[in-house]
Formats: C-alpha cells, structure tokens, sequence
C-alpha cells in the first residue's frame, strides 16, 4: 500500500456508477469522450507534460475504485500515475481518410472498458492531420468527472502547456482534493434533506414518464445502444441556453 496516497468512500453518485458500469455489458456506457481540432503551433511533448502535470495535482485523477471482499466501496488515491499521450501522424492522408481513421478509432475507443481498480481512468490520444492541425481526443470514465469540471481539467492542461511550450513553467493554486467534498457530505443530516424532499414532492404519486420519439416511453432491452443525432442551434438561442444555465448554476447538459 506505500503507492496509496489516501483511501476515503464514494459518493452516492460515484456508488451508482460503479454499480452500473459492473452490471452493464457494454463497456462505453459511461465513457465519456470530447474530441478538439486544434489549429495553430502545437507542441505535443509539451502537452504529454502538461497533462502529466495536471494527473500529478488533481487526486481524482490518480483514483482506481475497489469493492469486493470489503465493507463498501472505496477509492485510492495513488501517489503516482503515469499518463502517455497516444499519437498518431495522419498527414499523409487525404480529408476523407482522415475522417475515416477518426471514426473508426473513436468506435474503437468506446470498447476498450477501462479497468476501474487501475489508474488512469482516462487516456489522451493527439493525431497530426496537417503541419498546423491536430486532433485531440480525451476519454475519461464518468466516475472521475462531469463536464463542469472536465472544462477546468481542460483550462490547466492548456494553460501548461502554453508554458511548457515557452520554456517556462507554471505554479498554480493546489487543488482541493476530493477527499474535501465526501467530508463534507459524511457532515450533513441527511434527514434534512429527506424532510425537503418529502414535501416538495408531496401529491406525486408516480414518476413522470419523459417519451421520446412516440407517445410512449420505450422499455429498455439488453443490447440496445444509444446513437447521436446531430442539431445546429441558432447563436440567440445557445446564448439563451448558456444563459438559463447559469443563472440557475446548472450545466448545459443539465438543461437539455
């Protein structure tokens, strides 16, 4: 145990998501993948230091999840985990094959399940498409984080790396580990909240049924997988979305 740096419990939600990421046959249920094109002067050994440097101060980052032949779940933050940028030069290759590799490595991607008990819960993969273009494509396991905080992940790989790239470095605020937040939940009386719940929702009898695409909600089945459909947003109405959402401190995924 000298690797493990600190050992707390999950959260409720994190307990979930372990559960249905054991019970679940497909392995990209709770994947979650952002892919960038990125223009401009990319230095790729600077950006496999940065994200190393954001691994090394983010403790969620360097967490693997444990259950079994133990009282409840828990989760190890190691001391050291090491992430290697997978990179790939498609400068060879014309638009349409480019778009080829992209999709077939993202299909790819989403099966391969991560190993919840070995960190990193995450990879990073940079593909060069032209002397000034790249792509980059990060997948994590929903367990380590949600979009709010992948964009502040995001906003220190990028704020190192225009360090690193510089020849310079960078010192930033410690980050408050998460150990912080499941304190604080142990900390709360959770028959306050029960008490809110209750009344809030008193003279609900059922749950709201939420149909999509009939007049009927369709029941789930083993096997069925989830498609993206694609819908362009004028600019007042995704301002007005972004605008909702934050005056209500939610995420726009949360709106949706």
């Amino acid at each position: 145990m000298s690797d493990i740096e600190d050992l707390y419990e999950l959260s409720p939600m994190q307990q979930g998501m372990l559960f249905h990421s054991l019970a679940a046959p497909d392995p990209g249920v709770y994947l979650i993948t952002f892919s960038y094109a990125l223009r401009g002067r990319l230095d790729v050994d600077a950006l496999e230091r940065a994200w190393q440097r954001v691994v090394d101060r983010n403790p969620i980052l360097r967490t693997s999840f444990h259950w079994g032949e133990i009282q409840m779940p828990l989760q190890a933050v190691h001391r050291e985990v090491r992430l290697g940028l997978e990179r790939y030069d498609w400068r060879g290759l014309s638009e349409t094959e480019q778009e080829v590799r992209l999709s077939a490595y993202r299909e790819a991607d989403r099966e391969r399940a991560f190993a919840l008990d070995r960190p990193p819960l995450m990879r990073v993969a940079v593909m060069r498409t032209a002397e000034d273009r790249y792509r980059l494509v990060w997948t994590f396991h929903h367990i380590l984080l949600e979009g709010w905080s992948a964009a502040l992940v995001l906003k220190e790989v990028f704020a190192f790396h225009r360090a690193f790239s510089r020849g310079g470095d960078l010192d930033l605020e410690p980050r408050r580990p998460y150990r912080d937040y499941i304190l604080w939940r142990q900390k709360q009386d959770v028959s306050k909240a029960e008490a809110y719940w209750r009344e809030a929702l008193r003279g609900f009898s059922a749950p709201t049924a939420l149909p999509v695409g009939g007049s009927s909600p369709v029941p789930p089945s083993p096997g069925r997988r989830h498609e993206k459909e694609w819908l362009r947003l004028s600019v007042p109405t995704s301002n007005a979305l972004e605008s909702l959402a934050r005056t209500n401190r939610v995420t726009l995924n949360t709106v949706l």
